[in-house]
């Protein structure tokens, strides 16, 4: 890998915890809700949009670097959407989600509608994804595959708050959902991060290009950020009755 691109990359996964509050096991401002079932369950189904439309954006994404010769990378995100679908495992990955909310936290999450803050997410995500050049989309996936490690260790320290406050026992170590989670924080988010990483440098030459591949990823870092302040700020309003 090319110096200037190692430290790209080196900058931007500092910046992520650092510069955005999303992705900080302590910042999050979902966090000062983990003492509150009800709360904390209104954030975990707006979570599951993210998981619900992972495979559109992927799909848009790609539609972009097709179109613009990025082969190596393409087949990469081809290679992500299969396993979102569920290639390696038994159902989709949005499946398996809801599935193991339902069976093991009783959470529906299929019944769920999007909030405001998660519709305005998940238009300006999908926007982003369908962005004509390919230098800032695959700085957006660059961004979505490198925050997910620490967006899913946040989401499933979030899932054994509600389970011991709703249910009064943690998360079962064992069960469907723990095991989802953990497939993804020690194998999945890991290994599609790393994908762009060995793709991207062959397109990514020019100082220029290296500030659209950057401007991409900034441009969902906040979005995400925004998105998860939104969910607490709607969550902290659950159960607070309105003034007369």
């Amino acid at each position: 890998m090319k110096p200037a691109l190692a430290k790209l990359f080196e900058r931007l996964g500092k910046s992520m915890v650092g510069d955005y509050r999303a992705m900080h096991p302590q910042r999050n401002p979902v966090v000062s809700l983990r003492n509150n079932a009800k709360k904390l369950g209104r954030v975990i189904r707006q979570y599951s949009f993210l998981s619900k439309h992972a495979v559109p954006f992927l799909e848009n994404s790609n539609r972009v670097l097709r179109k613009n010769g990025w082969r190596s990378l393409a087949e990469q995100i081809e290679e992500n959407i299969a396993e979102e679908r569920g290639k390696a495992q038994e159902a989709a990955h949005y499946e398996i989600f809801c599935r193991g909310a339902k069976n093991e936290l009783a959470l529906d999450l299929k019944r769920t509608r999007a909030s405001d803050a998660s519709k305005a997410f998940v238009k300006r995500w999908l926007e982003i994804s369908r962005h004509a050049r390919p230098e800032f989309v695959a700085g957006a996936l660059y961004a979505f595959e490198l925050t997910g490690v620490p967006e899913m260790s946040l989401v499933k320290a979030l899932l054994n708050d509600y389970s011991t406050h709703a249910l009064g026992r943690p998360l079962d170590r064992k069960g469907r959902l723990a095991k989802f989670f953990d497939s993804h924080t020690g194998h999945f988010e890991v290994k599609h991060a790393q994908r762009i990483r060995d793709n991207v440098g062959a397109h990514l030459n020019t100082k220029a290009q290296h500030g659209l591949f950057a401007k991409g990823f900034h441009e969902l870092m906040g979005a995400m950020d925004g998105w998860w302040a939104g969910m607490a700020a709607e969550a902290a309003r659950t159960g607070v009755k309105k003034k007369p």
